[in-house]
């Protein structure tokens, strides 16, 4: 291992920001089509107007979830080294070795798998939102959490 940490490059990354910020691009791309239609197009009844202006709301509150869950979210950066991992979020930036996880688990939701880590001296699980896959080591994050906690 380098001497300097920061130059190394993490076994598994977890990131939730990255597809926040694309929802909302696309959305305010349809947003900017749809206003201006509504401001050029002079000769709309009123009702439709009202219907244009009604979705742009409707389109905007849709848009602002994902940054909403995303702020939410206790944890928004995980990144898992093969001496300890990084976790940061929301009112966390904490640096923990593998000694201090005493189990893994996995929690279906409708859309991903995540990952449930229990941390040794804590009440509360810490979620990571995604069970990625690496390519390199031909296993999924929890499945190798699960090997490297039991090494120890």
């Amino acid at each position: 291992m380098s001497s300097d940490r920061s130059y190394e490059q993490p076994l598994f990354e977890v990131s939730t920001v990255g597809g926040a910020i694309l929802y909302l691009v696309g959305g305010a791309f349809i947003l900017l089509i749809v206003a201006n239609n509504v401001v050029t197009e002079t000769n709309w009844p009123t009702s439709e107007i009202i219907d244009a202006c009604g979705f742009i709301v409707f389109w905007s509150l849709l848009c602002a979830y994902p940054i909403v869950r995303v702020y939410l979210q206790k944890v928004r950066v995980a990144q898992f080294y093969a001496d300890r991992f990084m976790i940061r979020g929301r009112k966390t930036s904490k640096e923990y070795r593998y000694e201090d996880v005493e189990g893994v688990a996995t929690e279906k939701s409708l859309s991903q798998t995540k990952v449930a880590l229990k941390i040794r001296g804590s009440t509360t699980l810490l979620v990571i939102p995604r069970n990625p896959k690496s390519r390199d080591l031909g296993m999924d994050l929890s499945s190798w959490l699960q090997k490297r906690i039991q090494s120890d």
